[in-house]
């Protein structure tokens, strides 16, 4: 990336829904870009608050439905989400398309989240963290399975239509859970 020094440098993770469309996060943290298939460039976005952005992800389901809209994880443990299409409109600022999310970290930071369904979701981060919802993200619940682990998790996926899930972290960590159908 180059242009102005506030939208230069180089990104830190980039996300691909099934559709074709792209979201990126700048290396810093300090804007996020969208590219939609058809469109002749990168479309940067201003990030929604002081903190910096830690990772954003698309909202879709396990079997790979779209729920619609995106997620974002700030530096702190702070989440937010929208489900509104229109994230990659340029005329409506960032800030007003997100809703923070109630979550209590306790300033550890979110690095992942998956969907299993349209409402339910699980997050993992920093010092074996992990959360879930059951309400499409607007409050979340601390799971213990990770209390005891002396590794950062880094990825949460799932399988089988959401029957199966995997938490990947350092030190050669891999949780497996395995969900009711």
């Amino acid at each position: 990336m180059s242009g102005a020094s506030y939208f230069s440098g180089s990104v830190k993770s980039l996300r691909r829904d099934k559709d074709g469309k792209y979201l990126a996060v700048a290396q810093r943290g300090n804007f996020y870009l969208t590219f939609e298939p058809g469109t002749p460039q990168w479309v940067p976005h201003n990030r929604i608050s002081a903190r910096r952005i830690q990772a954003m992800g698309f909202r879709s389901t396990a079997n790979g439905e779209p729920c619609e809209g995106v997620w974002m994880s700030l530096n702190g443990g702070a989440l937010a989400s929208t489900g509104d299409p229109k994230y990659r409109d340029m005329t409506v600022e960032s800030k007003e398309l997100f809703k923070t999310a109630e979550i209590r970290t306790g300033g550890i930071g979110i690095i992942d989240i998956a969907f299993r369904s349209p409402t339910e979701a699980w997050a993992v981060g920093g010092s074996g963290v992990i959360y879930y919802t059951k309400d499409g993200g607007e409050k979340w619940q601390f799971d213990i399975s990770g209390n005891e682990l002396p590794c950062n998790l880094y990825n949460v996926k799932f399988f089988n239509n959401g029957k199966l899930g995997f938490m990947i972290g350092s030190a050669g960590i891999l949780l497996r859970k395995q969900f009711a159908a």
